[in-house]
């Protein structure tokens, strides 16, 4: 019998497959399975996940991940997941995420996937690290799993970025775009009010960050402060930021600010909002999930990194309307186009499932 495996790597995933499991995946009668990196950031999830799902299969990104100094542990954790997948082989794969170790194990078990992703631009600041590529492809040929290549920033190395040297079949954008087929989650439209939300940013513990850009920063937050003095403030952290970012910033804000669930992701923090004067962050990627549920949302990041860093976060916030990007504090509140397709689009979803055979049991969207 067909069923859906969804991976869940990030918090977002837990709002993104609650939101397609309500307004795609009602209308097939489909047993559903969680398979779930365990990681820090998931911790205190668990009652959305048991929402997605009864059956839930976790895997530690400690023992199962690239470049795990461990090879055995991380063999072990390979070849148990694999033993996992084969229970569910004529299950459909949906997951936002190709690059992680255990997304290309569960990639290269099953059959049947949908992949669904931002459309993004390159960054001209990708090279291939060819070490790195065939280290992980010989321990990929060990395992049978997909080849990978492994990408580095030639300026100041922030991360390694792993892609699958061959295309995952059926992909959807997770927002309509002229770059191929897409599906998006309905919104309401909300209503202007007085509270600005500040998605959070672990600015002190970039590798890139120096003394000039935390003051840049604070510069920022302090000019926003001045030009909405009476305005109420709400703070989503970052799940990996520390305490040191909302301390800094509550000495701005006059202790004003109230500081929201770490745990919690921001999309479903956003879903409770209903007024809104608009969203900021330095670079956060909530601020495009924020535009793209019909917000007024801003970036400050080209106020304040130079140009090698700025592209980085452009092939991120791409596709996005250039009021989005602020060149100058003064330029918050003016004529702003808001995302307007909040009804929602599955029929390319549902034209993949029906090319799996997954047939709907109940009239759906």
């Amino acid at each position: 019998m067909k069923g859906i495996i969804f991976n869940i790597t990030t918090p977002f995933d837990v709002y993104f497959f609650l939101n397609l499991k309500k307004y795609a995946l009602e209308s097939y009668n489909l047993k559903t399975v969680c398979i779930i990196t365990r990681s820090k950031q998931m911790a205190g999830l668990t009652i959305f996940l048991d929402q997605i799902s009864e059956i839930k299969i976790y895997v530690d990104a400690q023992d199962c991940r690239y470049f795990n100094p461990n090879i055995f542990k991380n063999s072990l954790a390979v070849i148990r997941l694999s033993n996992e997948c084969k229970k569910y082989k004529n299950y459909i794969l949906i997951t936002t995420d190709k690059s992680t170790l255990i997304s290309n194990v569960i990639l290269s078990r099953v059959k049947e996937s949908i992949l669904l992703q931002y459309p993004i631009s390159l960054s001209p600041s990708l090279k291939i690290n060819y070490a790195l590529t065939l280290y992980c492809n010989f321990f990929c040929h060990i395992l049978k799993i997909n080849k990978v290549i492994v990408n580095k920033y030639t300026e100041d190395e922030i991360e390694h970025q792993i892609s699958l040297k061959k295309n995952v079949s059926n992909l959807l954008y997770i927002e309509e775009t002229s770059e191929g087929d897409f599906l998006s989650i309905p919104f309401e439209k909300k209503a202007k009010g007085e509270e600005i939300v500040i998605f959070g940013s672990r600015f002190l513990d970039w590798k890139f960050s120096t003394p000039k850009m935390v003051k840049e920063v604070v510069d920022c937050f302090e000019k926003l402060k001045a030009r909405f003095p009476y305005a109420g403030y709400q703070y989503i952290p970052h799940p990996r930021e520390s305490n040191k970012e909302v301390a800094l910033l509550q000495s701005i804000f006059n202790n004003e600010m109230i500081v929201m669930e770490a745990n919690v992701p921001a999309e479903l923090l956003l879903q409770q909002i209903k007024n809104n004067k608009f969203c900021i962050s330095i670079g956060s990627t909530a601020s495009k999930q924020a535009y793209l549920r019909g917000f007024k949302s801003y970036v400050l990041y080209k106020m304040l990194f130079t140009k090698d860093i700025v592209d980085i976060f452009d092939s991120v916030h791409s596709f996005l309307p250039k009021e989005y990007f602020l060149t100058d504090m003064l330029d918050i509140d003016k004529d702003y186009q808001r995302c307007e397709s909040g009804d929602g689009d599955f029929e390319a979803f549902h034209r993949i499932m029906l090319k799996y055979n997954a047939v709907k049991t109940v009239m759906g969207r």
